[in-house]
């Protein structure tokens, strides 16, 4: 009795194989219980205030205002089930991982992105990579922003290309909630407005670039009120110079991005020399990145030639918009960080990486198309290493 076929893995079948993995993890994390670090007992503090009807009061360690409300708004509505608050928290970052392993999916699909095998690579990497898990695992706003972030670019995108009334209000909503989860949504606005901005031959485009700008405003009549009413300033910064050591750090971090590894942002694992060595590789390996990210550019410039022509060529591609968020996302964070002279974490470059990962996963599967047995078993070996690696960095986050 012949054995019937297997059926052929489909790029719908990646992202639901992906999205119950990140549902699991998510609910192990839930019962294990989310890390908690210092941003993290603010986030909690304001939560509770806001379940308990006392609106939002500075928490233990700074100023309100250091935190953008939609998070602890939304962790509060869950809590009012009854719930606790780290375990509405928990329950937030396991839809919003769930909902970045879709967004991921819908994103890679947008690109031209068609092998099913890729994509589950590239969703089992989101779901239970060691860097979404450094995000998921912990009481902080990140996940949630990078939730909302990679749908407002498949969104931006989507209407770019096709004009709606119903997809440019969720755009805005999108980029209401992103900008209000974390400041540096800021970028992803410039982004979509810039996207919308490039589109050829549409009317009223300088009208729909207002659409995802003024998506800021509901954030600042929250300041604006939140301040006057507390008269408070925002959030102490500290005056500290820019030094070779943060550069070195930010590096290492941008470096450890791929697999999670945490050196990144904690140095009490190992002695300070293996510290070193281990920064001092995972920042050779952001070097690369950044440098093959520039020759992309430079081959660009010199095909089409020049800025001009590159800029006609690239505004038809249907990865633009998930580029310039990247690009905006990563001058934001170096401009910030870099001016008050702290290290860019690992956890603020995921977010901001993530939508170029997934136009970098498409043009590997468009490269793939027609590849000979040889170089897809080779690709399937780097798959497999990639989500190994993943997934010891994940089981360490359990553990921890």
């Amino acid at each position: 009795m012949s054995r019937r076929p297997r059926p052929p893995l489909t790029l719908r079948a990646a992202a639901v194989i992906a999205t119950v993995v990140a549902i699991c993890f998510g609910v192990a994390f839930m019962v294990i219980g989310s890390s908690i670090a210092r941003d993290s007992l603010s986030y909690l503090d304001l939560a509770r205030d806001l379940t308990h009807g006392r609106g939002f009061g500075d928490p233990s360690y700074e100023s309100a205002t250091h935190f953008p409300p939609f998070t602890s708004i939304l962790v509060a509505a869950v809590s009012v089930t009854g719930l606790s608050v780290q375990t509405s928290f928990g329950l937030v970052n396991t839809v919003a991982l769930a909902a970045s392993v879709l967004g991921v999916s819908a994103l890679f699909r947008q690109a031209g992105g068609r092998r099913p095998g890729v994509a589950l690579v590239l969703l089992l990497w989101v779901a239970a990579g060691g860097a979404s898990t450094t995000l998921f695992s912990a009481a902080l706003s990140e996940g949630l922003f990078m939730a909302v972030s990679i749908w407002a670019v498949v969104l931006t995108e989507r209407w770019a290309v096709r004009a709606s009334p119903s997809t440019a209000a969720i755009v805005w909503v999108l980029c209401a909630a992103a900008v209000a989860t974390r400041y540096v949504g800021v970028a992803l606005l410039i982004a979509c407005a810039l996207r919308l901005l490039l589109q050829p031959g549409r009317a009223r485009r300088f009208t729909a670039a207002l659409v995802p700008l003024s998506a800021v405003v509901p954030l600042g009549v929250w300041w604006l009120a939140y301040h006057g009413h507390q008269g408070r300033d925002p959030a102490f910064v500290a005056k500290r110079a820019l030094s070779a050591a943060t550069v070195f750090h930010s590096l290492g971090a941008l470096g450890s991005w791929p697999i999670g590894i945490p050196y990144a942002e904690n140095n009490d694992m190992v002695t300070p020399a293996i510290d070193r060595l281990i920064r001092g590789g995972l920042a050779l390996v952001a070097i690369g990145m950044i440098a093959a990210g520039a020759w992309w550019l430079f081959r660009g410039w010199q095909r089409h030639g020049g800025a001009l022509g590159l800029l006609v060529v690239v505004r038809d591609r249907a990865w633009l918009t998930a580029v310039l968020a990247t690009a905006a996302s990563v001058g934001l964070l170096v401009v910030w960080r870099f001016a008050i002279g702290y290290h860019i974490l690992l956890r603020y470059w995921t977010p901001a990486l993530l939508p170029a990962a997934a136009v970098g996963a498409a043009y590997v599967s468009l490269r793939l198309e027609g590849a000979s047995p040889l170089v897809l078993r080779r690709a399937t070996v780097v798959g497999v290493l990639l989500l190994g690696a993943n997934l010891v960095l994940t089981l360490y986050n359990l553990a921890v």
